[in-house]
């Protein structure tokens, strides 16, 4: 698999980027312990979508890579389906910690739902 290493910029240091968007659904894939049988479907379907983009951004130009990266978004909500995101694995039971990020979203949509109601 082609791993790159951050040292700087958004990911903390020592964090493992991929080389392309298809070894990063497959290793968050391979995260996600509690998958079954039954989500086969949507990991293909995940998967279809990382191969797509990747083709189009390695040998497309122009209105064909725009194009392929419109499945940008339906990946990600498949993935979060999934519980592949931190929104997502809040609402799991997977037994692991969503983010930090995921919970505080969680407080201050909660906080703004409940200023609406009062």
């Amino acid at each position: 698999m082609n791993e790159l290493i951050s040292i700087t910029g958004g990911a903390q240091a020592g964090t493992v980027l991929h080389a392309t968007l298809t070894d990063a659904v497959e290793a968050s894939i391979k995260a996600m312990d509690w998958l079954t049988d039954a989500d086969d479907a949507a990991i293909t379907l995940a998967r279809t979508y990382a191969a797509r983009i990747d083709l189009a951004l390695a040998t497309g130009e122009g209105q064909e890579v725009t194009k392929a990266l419109y499945l940008g978004p339906h990946m990600l909500n498949t993935l979060r389906a999934l519980g592949g995101a931190p929104d997502a694995r809040g609402q799991l039971d997977t037994g692991k910690p969503a983010s930090a990020a995921a919970s505080a979203l969680d407080k201050y949509r909660q906080r703004a739902k409940s200023s609406k109601g009062a």
